[in-house]
């Protein structure tokens, strides 16, 4: 029998799904309403939201998927304790987090002087700095939501593919959106 079939894959990964979709989407779409005067005044955030989420995610991701193969393949115990494997994908994580947040507050800082013809009363460095603090933060809170999820469904024998990466890109999308407009109003507001 194979072991991947379309009855197990519905069956492990649309109850998940739906109800971390659902909620994180709800969530998520709250959080921009309730920021939109944020975004009329610093239309950087608005270019760099979509990147951001989907930075966010991507890492986590990508984390999540090298734990789970590492379990598999017997590199890593299923068991929330310091490892060398946990600690190199960290660094790796947090190296790439970093270079990816600094050039996205880059580019956001740039191109909204540019398309919005933002008057240089903004600060260009501040918004560089909040969406890199902002995607570290996240990053760091998404590593450990992406072990949590990693361990979690090789224990109960789910295909990761099913579980970690639609799980914890969601997840992320609702972390990162909060973070950032955190960050946003502990630096700038």
């Amino acid at each position: 029998m194979a072991y991947y079939t379309v009855k197990k894959i519905i069956k492990e990964s649309l109850p998940v799904l739906l109800v971390v979709v659902v909620l994180a989407s709800v969530f998520s779409g709250q959080v921009l309403q309730d920021n939109q005067r944020v975004l009329s005044l610093f239309p950087a955030f608005l270019i760099a939201i979509p990147a951001f989420i989907n930075m966010a995610g991507d890492l986590a991701s990508v984390l999540a998927a090298r734990l789970t193969t590492a379990m598999y393949t017997g590199l890593m115990e299923p068991k929330f304790r310091l490892s060398q494997t946990l600690s190199t994908n960290y660094m790796a994580t947090l190296i790439v987090g970093i270079i990816g947040f600094s050039f996205l507050g880059a580019a956001s800082s740039f191109l909204a002087g540019i398309i919005f013809k933002v008057s240089i009363q903004y600060n260009p460095i501040l918004i560089f700095i909040v969406i890199l603090v902002s995607g570290l933060i996240t990053t760091g809170l998404m590593f450990v939501i992406g072990i949590v999820v990693a361990i979690f469904s090789f224990r109960r024998g789910w295909d990761p593919d099913n579980i970690t990466t639609p799980v914890v890109t969601t997840i992320a999308d609702a972390t990162g959106i909060i973070v950032l407009f955190f960050m946003v109003s502990l630096l700038m507001l």
